[in-house]
This record gives C-alpha cells, sequence and structure tokens, in this order.
C-alpha cells in the first residue's frame, strides 16, 4: 500500500462459489418493491430474504474469492461516489464490513486498537484495510440518515468500532438505535452440523446500529431460548473451511425476519428520522470519518485524477 499510493490488496478468500446461490434463479414471491443495497455482503443473506420478499437488490463485495466483481470494490472512490448517488432510488441499507481487525484481542494479531484508541495506529496493511472498510461503512450511514434512507450497520457486540466517536454520536444524537442479539436465537448453527448432534449452535453475539426503530424485533437472546449446546468459533469445521469465515453467513431465519419487517416498513410508508443532524455531524466528508487514513484517500484521489488505475483486488 505504501509504495503504490491508493491501491490495496483485498483478502478475496472468504466463501466458495459454490455456497453463494444465483440470485437471478430466486423470483420475487410478491409484487416487486424498491431497491434495497448490502454492503460487505459475503453471502448475500440479507440480500437474497430481501429479494423473495420482492424488492430489487444492490449487492455490493460478495465473498466469491478469486471470483470478486472488481466493480464492487468499496475501497474505490469511484464505487463509493456512485453508491452515494444511488442512495436517493434506496429504501434500506445493510452494513457489515469486515470485523476481523475490529476485535478487542486483535493486539495478539498484531493489532493496535484500543478502547481509547478505536482507530488503532495502522502500521500494518492488514489494520489498514480493516480502517478504511470502516470508514466507508460510517461514510455511508451518514449519507443515508441525510438522505432519509434507512440503515443498519451489524458488527460483533466486541468490536471496536462502537467506540468510534461518529456512531457514538449518531446514537446519542436520536438518529441511530442499538440492538443486541445472539444469532443463536435465530438457529445459527456450525456449517458441518448435522442433527445427530443434537440442538448445537452458535452463538455470535451481535450489535445492530440502525435508523430502523422496528428492528427491535430481530433482538433474541440466548437466555431466553431453549436449552441448547454453543459450539465454539475457532479452528475448522470438519468439512476443512475456517468456522470464522463460515460464521459471516446469518441465520437464514433472522435474514427471513429482517426482510418480511422491510416489507412490512415499506408497506406502511414507514420512513426513517429525517430531522436535521448534529453541527458536527452535518458536513462530515470521507476524510473526517476516521481522519488517520485522511492520507490514504487523499492519496488515492491523487492517485486517479492522475490517469491511473486501481489494482484489481487479488
Amino acid at each position: 500500500i505504501r509504495d503504490r499510493p491508493g491501491v490495496v490488496t483485498i483478502n478475496n478468500d472468504l466463501v466458495s462459489r459454490e455456497e453463494v446461490p444465483d440470485l437471478e434463479a430466486i423470483p420475487p414471491s410478491i409484487e416487486v418493491g424498491p431497491a434495497t443495497l448490502e454492503g460487505w455482503a459475503v453471502t448475500a443473506g440479507i440480500s437474497i430474504a430481501l429479494r423473495q420478499f420482492g424488492f430489487h437488490v444492490v449487492i455490493l463485495e460478495l465473498g466469491l474469492g478469486a471470483a470478486l466483481d472488481t466493480a464492487s470494490n468499496l475501497l474505490d472512490l469511484r464505487v463509493i461516489q456512485r453508491v452515494v448517488a444511488l442512495l436517493p432510488k434506496v429504501y434500506a441499507c445493510w452494513f457489515a464490513p469486515p470485523c476481523a481487525t475490529w476485535g478487542r484481542f486483535g493486539i495478539f494479531n498484531g493489532a493496535t486498537r484500543s478502547v481509547a484508541r478505536p482507530q488503532g495506529l495502522n502500521r500494518s496493511d492488514w489494520e489498514l484495510e480493516g480502517t478504511l472498510n470502516m470508514c466507508v461503512a460510517v461514510y455511508f450511514i451518514l449519507e443515508c440518515v441525510k438522505q432519509g434512507v434507512f440503515v443498519t450497520l451489524e458488527h460483533p457486540d466486541k468490536s471496536l468500532c462502537w467506540c468510534l466517536c461518529l456512531l457514538r454520536m449518531l446514537n446519542s444524537s436520536g438518529h441511530m438505535y442499538w440492538y443486541l442479539l445472539d444469532q443463536c436465537g435465530w438457529l445459527a448453527r456450525p456449517s458441518d452440523w448435522r442433527p445427530v448432534q443434537g440442538d448445537l449452535r452458535s452463538r455470535k453475539t451481535t450489535r445492530l446500529a440502525t435508523s430502523c426503530d422496528w428492528l427491535y424485533r430481530l433482538v433474541r437472546r440466548c437466555r431466553q431460548q431453549p436449552a441448547h449446546a454453543h459450539v465454539v468459533i475457532e479452528g475448522k469445521a470438519a468439512n476443512g473451511l475456517a468456522r470464522a469465515r463460515q460464521s459471516a453467513a446469518y441465520p437464514v431465519l433472522m435474514c427471513t425476519e429482517y426482510a418480511r419487517l422491510v416489507r412490512e416498513a415499506w408497506n406502511q410508508g414507514a420512513r426513517p428520522n429525517v430531522s436535521a443532524l448534529p453541527v458536527a455531524l452535518q458536513k462530515v466528508a470521507l476524510v473526517d470519518v476516521i481522519d488517520s487514513v485522511a492520507y490514504w484517500w487523499n492519496a488515492q484521489d491523487r492517485w486517479l485524477r492522475a490517469g491511473h488505475e486501481l489494482r484489481a483486488p487479488r
């Protein structure tokens, strides 16, 4: 990254192509509604459910390994600009930027984040990429709030992203609600689960920051569920794939309920709170979101203006 401004290597070894359904083969089940957008979609579980409920879906950054569509690289300023221009036509957005560098034990993997300094020092390309993706996600959230688009950010409950100043300000201003849920409540299971193993689930405590006040209905806590066992999300599953990466896929029941709630909100004419943002948030540019990486965005802008192309994700 340092030797080529504006270029970042993206880890595409996320999900095998065989695990991602053909969206075009899924016909809408009811009258077609407006557009929805899912960013950092990986297996596109949210979009698959929304399509089944009749929405047009815009999907960015599917985790398709080497087949990742470079046109949807969300670290490309041109893609970011196109997404912002598209927002007036979008009803609801769901963003789930990579969480690998945002954990509280990241220090053991070379990350430098902390509660007091969640943005980290970005000394490694790995951590810098995580910071840039979160920077784009928060920027999209601000644009959605300003343009009256329902928006949701999903990340683990213990993620240090929840310590970022802008997210806390959005929550304090009443523009975003924070909800906590356990994915085991939606029957999240390990990918190699078999019925003979009994009721074995993946807990995955997740926090949502959302402008959708009706998403409280996604809240399900582990303690409220029938007795069940949890699998530790570490190591490899019986099929040889990393449990942590496979756990990125949401439970089908959760995706379906989210899509149902979005459809219900659309049918009832629900719209998000469009009251004025606090002055400090009204004119936040991408380079202001996490100021420690402003140099990277400025370098990319100069790189593109000089007529260069970004390296395709590998």
